[in-house]
């Protein structure tokens, strides 16, 4: 049995996300639009997605990233967060406690009140719905249509989707984005179905953006406190899920760096230092943007005298291993 509404819940929970394969296609050879097709609210937004041409994904990612990633503050937020108070604010750890209470956890590195994690929630929610109402028969039950709506669903809905979601969809349609303009509208009216359904008023939620300037007070950016407890691993650098964090080398010196603007404060780098040497902590603005949290100079190979690691990364291996003659040469002339 076609569940539409958890269908559609996943559709565009992968438009939001970074760019599938299938949006890469024509409007009109979308999944999305078929689904879109079936459900008789969403008529009148069919037309606006049949008319969006096939383009390389490349080309849909940079779209995606102009509107949605960009440096400092992206023309939309693609967090309840950041659109109605502050990036990474309560929104953020209330939805992930519905997540856990729910035995559910956000896997990869966005955000839990990240749009798509939060129609991908919704979608659970409507599977859920239809799994709890079918019989052993495999038929609903007599008064329960395949649209019924729980109660859960509702009070996310309620408490959290639809507070911004039409909205959103509301600002995406006025873009002006070949591709994104008419999702937006989709987004719209499908939210605003949804709530008509589950018998919700209509928020009228404003976006408070969120301004960066470049003297004034910001928590909870990542630092480093006692630069010597640093190892360069770079591990840090893995699961930044902005590229916030950069590893920038010269001749002469290794440093991780912060890209303060990119920086959407979530914390993966603080919960994977094994050394405990970064933390999240109030800090200030650099003027050009980008903060150092740690220099380190770079060993030179004893036989040729080419740069090898840094001397953070040195220091680590022989506390580890101790100090093998071997460490003092380049690969090239550990083989002559």
């Amino acid at each position: 049995m076609q569940n539409l509404r958890a269908d559609l819940y996943h559709s565009l929970a992968e438009a939001f996300a970074d760019p599938p394969q299938w949006l890469a296609l024509a409007g009109d050879e979308w999944h999305l639009y078929e689904i879109a097709s079936d459900t008789q609210c969403l008529t009148r937004c069919l037309d606006a997605i049949a008319n969006i041409p096939a383009e390389p994904l490349a080309a849909r990612l940079a779209r995606y990233n102009s509107l949605f990633v960009g440096t400092g503050c992206p023309r939309f937020w693609l967090y309840e967060s950041a659109y109605l108070n502050r990036l990474f604010g309560p929104e953020t750890f209330a939805v992930a406690k519905i997540y856990r209470a729910a035995g559910l956890e956000t896997v990869g590195a966005e955000l839990p009140d990240h749009i798509s994690n939060e129609l991908a929630f919704l979608e659970h929610l409507a599977r859920s719905a239809e799994t709890r109402f079918l019989g052993e028969s495999g038929f609903l039950p007599f008064g329960i249509g395949q649209d019924e709506i729980l109660s859960e669903e509702k009070k996310f809905i309620e408490d959290h989707a639809g507070r911004w979601l039409p909205n959103l969809g509301r600002a995406l349609a006025g873009s002006g984005d070949e591709v994104y303009a008419p999702i937006g509208q989709l987004l719209a009216h499908w939210m605003e179905e949804i709530a008509r359904q589950c018998g919700i008023q209509k928020a009228e939620c404003g976006r408070t953006p969120i301004v960066h300037h470049s003297s004034f007070h910001i928590p909870n950016l990542p630092n480093i406190a006692q630069s010597d407890r640093c190892t360069l691993c770079g591990f840090c650098v893995q699961v930044c899920p902005t590229r916030a964090l950069l590893i920038r080398e010269t001749q002469n010196e290794t440093a991780l760096v912060l890209k303060e603007a990119a920086c959407i404060r979530c914390g993966k780098c603080e919960r994977i230092c094994e050394s405990q040497a970064l933390t999240m902590s109030p800090a200030f603005n650099s003027s050009s943007g980008v903060i150092p949290l740690r220099q380190s100079s770079r060993v030179e190979c004893r036989g040729c005298g080419e740069p090898m690691v840094s001397q953070a990364e040195f220091d680590f291996v022989t506390t580890q291993i101790g100090h093998p003659t071997w460490l003092d040469y380049c690969l090239e002339c550990r083989s002559v």
